[in-house]
């Protein structure tokens, strides 16, 4: 029974450990102009925790 115990935190442990480590690994750095072309782009393809750095210099909108 103690075994038994024991293996089922040890694999819980495993599927926590994994889980936090996967979502680690999604956030990414995008950067503008070298992914996208302009900021609204990559703003439009990030997820959550992603980081949008932008080069120095003038980015022109669209303007309705």
């Amino acid at each position: 029974m103690r075994t038994r115990l024991l293996r089922l935190q040890v694999v819980l442990l495993l599927i926590i450990f994994v889980g936090l480590s996967t979502v680690a690994q999604e956030k990414q750095v995008i950067t503008v102009p070298q992914d996208f072309s302009t900021i609204q782009a990559a703003i439009d393809a990030a997820t959550p925790g992603d980081r949008i750095e932008a080069a120095p210099g003038t980015y022109e909108g669209d303007h309705p």
